[in-house]
């Protein structure tokens, strides 16, 4: 599982976008299938609303990225003032009923799974057992459409005859209304989760019940006060709890493979001597080939080991004197040569541009 610079873009969810370019980034390098190296990616419905989230959607399946990339979307259909669709004030109209999320992603040609409850545990296990064991040659990048509540509490009953859910006699706050943002502090509703808490696990919060605290420096001293307090259910019973946890997680990464690149050790040996990165080695870009004074004048013909095969191809840097050609045609001259000598590690990005301002001609593959 890719680990490396992670990315959070906030509300707005512009870290999501850079999850096509993590999965390629693999794929560039020659991390060998999804199996040893994955790029998982947690995101919203109305982080899905701008337009990077479009631009993610064509780059992940236009670059191929397959299963490499795993997109998990809680699909609770509320943000912080209002439900996405729906009426009112939401963004888009209930009577708008091709707005579909998971057919969004189809459309743009993503393999898509649904889930009817995202909050149960048996539903996420068959999917991502189900992504693991997709076929590798099936490119399309995959999205989990789980539906999922926005004010999940575990002490929720339904009532049986409004079949509103309910924590003791009041209505459990549920959609964009369950944000905290609109709360008074120590609140009534945030009093009522907290006394679950309390009345499960045996202890008491302190101050409150007491209204809100009296400035900064109370508030803060408050909440360190409480958040040890609800720490402190890990050392009741003899540390039960907390002896549970951690042999839980100590029996979960025993059945885990030796190493997040997943295999054996040799296995592990094996996807990092294939990666085309050696930060102890020399910069290849800095080969004596590259300077000015080495360019070779001459038209040369060249193999190069490619993805589909040997290339064999051709690359003058010069021309001979009086003869006429457009300014784009030494582009991929000079990518071509430079891709030779660094072991094709230029890239070079022109949207639909490329093949007619000769860009993708520097690419060896």
């Amino acid at each position: 599982t890719d680990c490396t610079n992670d990315v959070n873009g906030g509300p707005s969810g512009i870290g999501a976008a850079n999850t096509a370019g993590k999965a390629l980034f693999w794929d560039f390098v020659g991390a060998p299938t999804s199996h040893s190296v994955k790029v998982l990616a947690f995101e919203g419905e109305f982080a899905f609303t701008e337009g990077h989230a479009q631009e993610l959607k064509t780059l992940a399946l236009s670059q191929q990225v397959g299963k490499r990339l795993r997109l998990f979307f809680s699909y609770n259909n509320a943000g912080i003032d209002d439900a996405l669709i729906g009426e009112e004030h939401a963004v888009i109209r209930s009577k708008y009923t091709d707005y579909n999320i998971a057919n969004q992603f189809t459309s743009y040609g993503w393999n898509v799974f649904v889930l009817p409850d995202g909050s149960d545990f048996k539903q996420l296990i068959s999917v991502y057992k189900a992504m693991e064991d997709w076929p590798e040659d099936d490119r399309r990048p995959m999205v989990v459409i789980a539906n999922t509540v926005k004010g999940f509490w575990p002490t929720g009953v339904r009532d049986p005859t409004s079949h509103q859910m309910m924590i003791g006699a009041k209505n459990q706050l549920v959609s964009y209304e369950s944000h905290p943002y609109g709360f008074p502090m120590n609140g009534d509703y945030f009093l009522l989760l907290a006394s679950t808490f309390e009345d499960r696990f045996g202890v008491k919060f302190e101050g409150i019940r007491d209204g809100a605290p009296k400035g900064e420096k109370e508030r803060l001293k408050q909440f360190k006060r409480n958040i040890d307090i609800a720490l402190s259910v890990l050392d009741l019973n003899e540390g039960r709890l907390r002896k549970w946890v951690s042999t839980r997680l100590i029996k979960t990464a025993s059945m885990m493979p030796v190493s997040s690149m997943g295999g054996s050790e040799d296995e592990v040996k094996r996807v990092y001597s294939n990666l085309r990165l050696d930060p102890k080695g020399p910069n290849p870009f800095k080969d004596e080939r590259l300077k000015l004074a080495n360019i070779p004048t001459n038209k040369l013909d060249l193999t190069f080991p490619s993805i589909k095969g040997e290339l064999k191809f051709s690359v003058s840097l010069f021309s001979a004197p009086g003869e006429k050609k457009g300014a784009r045609r030494a582009i991929s001259e000079i990518g071509k040569w430079i891709n030779y000598v660094t072991g094709n590690r230029l890239l070079t990005i022109a949207a639909d541009l490329s093949h007619s301002i000769n860009v993708e001609g520097c690419n060896l593959t």
